[in-house]
């Protein structure tokens, strides 16, 4: 008895000081050269497809929510249309204005609407159904087969709502009691993308136009939530092309994905797009890659392939599969 009873609290502090260790980028972080490979798939344009808003692969598919027409389009990995949405514009039943984080669950695609529903369709874009929330933004996670996790928004303030997948919701969390403070809530400002460690039960965001991760753990323990560790408060490096030190990040994060044991943060810098790599079991930077192009969109295929969406100088919207090599 007394030997589970030590294993358990080593295993807790363990979890505890694995998530409480800050991940620092090392001030002269270069870009790994030459280890990423761009191949044109194709020019949205073609298929009629003239202005992606988000895409996700799903089952080896594409599956592409637009804005210019309104839709939510099917692709096959070569860029060929497979089927699209026959939806009228609205907020209607069906009818939907946004087209956001296409996501798979169960037999289903499931897209938000900004600002308050998600939408349920079958494999071949037929409509089955759609909930609607309170408050929701641009991303979400589903986790657990059975949870919604949602970034809401509450005048400048954000934070996260769990629910279940009837729309009831569960609880508010990442908020933090502060002692000293007339309102007594630190909000999680600006959450942005969301990304989910099913091993660890860690909820990862990244920060809205400035380069900021955070991390929040076991979420269940308590009604409200604590940072357990806050990453790249204020990212620091040496300019690749002016060589003076920065200060702050002139950048914004394109997207967020864990892959088993690594977090993969794409963001742009200027006129750059980049990824960082992350190995969450051992709390290091693998790498730094600099993309070939500058990309608005991304999503991933396998661990090493991505797709990511490009807009050339004419305005139109490429295509491109990202092979990173040296992960």
């Amino acid at each position: 008895m007394k030997k589970k009873i030590f294993l358990a609290c080593l295993f807790y502090f363990l979890n505890s000081f694995l998530f409480s260790v800050k991940l620092i980028i090392p001030n002269k972080t270069k870009s790994a050269e030459n280890l990423t490979k761009d191949t044109l798939i194709c020019n949205l344009a073609e298929p009629g497809i003239f202005q992606p808003i988000d895409f996700q692969i799903i089952n080896d598919f594409i599956i592409m929510g637009n804005m210019k027409p309104i839709e939510i389009v099917k692709l096959n990995l070569s860029g060929k249309v497979l089927t699209r949405t026959n939806n009228k514009k609205g907020r209607g039943p069906g009818e939907f204005i946004w087209s956001l984080s296409p996501r798979k669950i169960d037999a289903n695609v499931v897209f938000i609407d900004i600002m308050n529903k998600i939408l349920f369709y079958d494999f071949d874009l037929n409509f089955i159904k759609e909930i609607k929330f309170p408050k929701i933004t641009r991303d979400f996670l589903y986790t657990d087969n059975k949870y919604f996790i949602f970034p809401e928004n509450s005048g400048s303030n954000f934070y996260l709502g769990k629910y279940t997948l009837n729309g009831d919701l569960i609880k508010n969390f990442g908020k933090k009691l502060i002692k000293n403070r007339k309102d007594k809530l630190y909000y999680l400002k600006k959450a942005h993308f969301l990304a989910y460690d099913e091993i660890r039960k860690v909820v990862w965001i990244a920060m809205l136009n400035k380069y900021e991760l955070k991390s929040f753990y076991n979420e269940t323990l308590k009604d409200e939530i604590e940072a357990e560790s806050e990453f790249f408060k204020r990212y620091k490096a040496i300019d690749e092309e002016t060589g003076e030190k920065e200060t702050k990040l002139d950048g914004k994060g394109i997207k967020l994905i864990l892959l088993k044991n690594k977090l993969f943060y794409f963001f742009k810098k200027k006129s750059n797009s980049y990824c960082d790599v992350f190995d969450l079991k051992n709390i290091t930077h693998l790498k730094r890659y600099k993309l070939k192009n500058n990309y608005k969109l991304i999503s991933h295929l396998s661990e090493n392939v991505f797709y990511g969406v490009s807009v050339d100088e004419q305005g139109e919207y490429l295509l491109f599969k990202i092979e990173i090599s040296g992960v």
